[in-house]
């Protein structure tokens, strides 16, 4: 009874841990997201005649799509790494 115990308290540690990690990448990519976006509205050259909410969901949007992006990219890329390290070793 107490080695299952143990047992299920590392995993769940092991678990709160992989947990975290994800988050902290996930802020990252986020954090980089919203710089772009904000870049990016600064930069736009778009007529500046657009309602508030018009900008706010451009802005939005382009936060979504910059972050969906660059979490394909970052996943796809460290999944890569991780099989060709487990062909390679």
């Amino acid at each position: 009874m107490n080695n299952e115990y143990l047992k299920m308290t590392l995993e769940s540690q092991h678990f709160k841990l992989a947990i975290m990690t994800k988050k902290k990448e996930l802020l990252i990519i986020l954090s980089v997201s919203t710089l772009l976006s904000t870049i990016g509205m600064f930069v736009d050259t778009d007529p500046g005649n657009l309602s508030t909410w018009t900008m706010i969901f451009e802005y939005f949007a382009m936060l979504t799509i910059t972050f969906a992006s660059l979490s394909l990219i970052y996943y796809g890329v460290t999944f890569s790494f991780k099989k060709v390290k487990g062909l390679v070793s």
